[in-house]
C-alpha cells in the first residue's frame, strides 16, 4: 500500500515537474517574440524620425504600429509571466484595473492590423497613381487617417469599459461580453483586414507588373539582375499577406472558440481541444507583432 503511495505521489511530482518545465519553455519562446519585437520596433521609430523619411506618409503607420504592436507584445509578456509565476496574486484587483487592462488590450488588437491595412492602402494609391500621390499620400493624411482608425477602436471597446470589473480576485465580465469580443475578434480584428490587405497587395502586384512589362517594351536589352530585381520587389507583399493569414486567423477562431465553449459548457472534449492548442497559436500570432526587427 505505502509503495503504491508512493508511486502515485512519484507519478503526480515528475507531473508537475514536466508541466513546469513546458510551461517556462513557452515563457522562454514568448519573451523572445517580444524582446526581439520590441527592439526591432524601437528601432524602426528611430529610423522613423530621419530627416528623410520623417515627412512621408508611410512613416506616420510605421510610427502608429511599433507603439501599438510593442503594447501588445509588453502585455502578453505580463499575463503569460503572471499566469506562470503568479507574480499579481498578491496585487488587489479592482475595477479600474480591469478596466484599464481589457481595454488596452482590445484597443491595440483592433488597431494594428487596420493600421496595416492603411499602410497597404497608402502603398496601392501612390503605386497605382503616381502623378496624385503627393496630394493622397502626405503626412496630414496619413496623421487623419491614423487617428480615425484611433477613435473608431476607442468606440469598439466602450462596452468594455462598462462591462469588465474585478471579482474573486480576477477579471470577470458578462456572457454577452464573450459574444461581442467574439464578432469583435473574428471579423473586426481578423478576417476583415486580412482580406482587404491581401487584396490590396494583390493590386498592388499586378500594377508592378504592369509597369515592368510596359518598361521592359521599351528597354529590350535590360540585363536579367535587374529583371530579377523587379520580380523579387514584390516577395515582402506576398510575405506580409501570407503572414496576416497565418497569424491573425488561427488565434482568432481558436480564442474565440476556447472562450464560447466555456460560457456553453456543452462540448467537454471541443473545450479541452481548444484549449491545449490555444498556448502554441497565441506564440503564432505574437509572430505578427514581432516582424518589424526583421
Amino acid at each position: 500500500m505505502e509503495t503504491t503511495l508512493m508511486m502515485e505521489m512519484n507519478y503526480k511530482t515528475a507531473r508537475h515537474q514536466h508541466l513546469a518545465t513546458g510551461c517556462i519553455r513557452k515563457l522562454m519562446v514568448l519573451a523572445t517574440i517580444a524582446i526581439t519585437g520590441i527592439a526591432g520596433n524601437i528601432l524602426l521609430f528611430i529610423m522613423m524620425r530621419n530627416t528623410k523619411v520623417r515627412n512621408l506618409s508611410y512613416s506616420v503607420y510605421l510610427k502608429f504600429l511599433t507603439v501599438s504592436d510593442s503594447l501588445l507584445l509588453v502585455m502578453r509578456l505580463i499575463q503569460e509571466t503572471d499566469r506562470i509565476f503568479i507574480l499579481l496574486s498578491t496585487t488587489p484587483v479592482n475595477d479600474a484595473f480591469c478596466k484599464i487592462e481589457s481595454s488596452i488590450h482590445i484597443l491595440v488588437m483592433l488597431l494594428s492590423p487596420w493600421l496595416v491595412v492603411g499602410l497597404s492602402l497608402d502603398r496601392f494609391v501612390c503605386v497605382r497613381f503616381p502623378m496624385t500621390r503627393g496630394r493622397f499620400c502626405s503626412r496630414k493624411k496619413a496623421v487623419l487617417v491614423c487617428s480615425t482608425m484611433l477613435g473608431i477602436s476607442d468606440v469598439l471597446i466602450v462596452p468594455i469599459v462598462f462591462t469588465v470589473q474585478a471579482g474573486n480576485e480576477q477579471c470577470v465580465s458578462s456572457d454577452e461580453l464573450y459574444y461581442y469580443l467574439a464578432v469583435i475578434r473574428l471579423l473586426v480584428a481578423s478576417s476583415l483586414p486580412c482580406v482587404a490587405i491581401l487584396l490590396l497587395n494583390i493590386l498592388i502586384i499586378i500594377q508592378i507588373r504592369r509597369s515592368n512589362a510596359f518598361r521592359n517594351t521599351f528597354a529590350r536589352s535590360r540585363s536579367d539582375s535587374a529583371n530579377r530585381q523587379h520580380n523579387h520587389s514584390t516577395r515582402p507583399l506576398v510575405i506580409t499577406s501570407a503572414m496576416a493569414f497565418v497569424t491573425m486567423v488561427p488565434a482568432a477562431v481558436t480564442e474565440s472558440s476556447y472562450n464560447l465553449l466555456g460560457v456553453f459548457d456543452r462540448d467537454l472534449k471541443a473545450y479541452e481541444l481548444s484549449k491545449a492548442i490555444l498556448p502554441p497559436v497565441r506564440l503564432i500570432y505574437l509572430l505578427n507583432f514581432g516582424l518589424n526587427f526583421y
